[in-house]
């Protein structure tokens, strides 16, 4: 029996295939940069920027939070 899957479930394969999307996005411009590197060898670049453009778009986006950011030392204030 061949059944026709339902709105629900398309919506839902709909966000799943959205999400996927938005991951590989920045995949997609690294991956477009390094190419780029690549055919044009920008002059002034390292020959491993390429290299290092890839393995940081494959690595998962962190934050810091906001007191573990290093801080300017002009605002630290010393002891006398």
């Amino acid at each position: 029996m061949n059944t026709l899957p339902t709105i629900d479930a398309l919506q839902q394969q709909i966000a799943t295939l959205e999400a996927e999307l938005a991951r590989l996005r920045p995949l997609e411009a690294a991956a477009r940069e390094a190419y780029a590197f690549f055919v044009g060898r920008r002059p002034g670049f390292p020959p491993t920027y390429a290299r290092d453009v890839l393995l940081a778009a494959f690595e998962p986006t962190t934050t810091r939070a906001r007191h573990n950011r290093p801080k300017p030392t002009r605002s630290i204030k010393r002891r006398k």
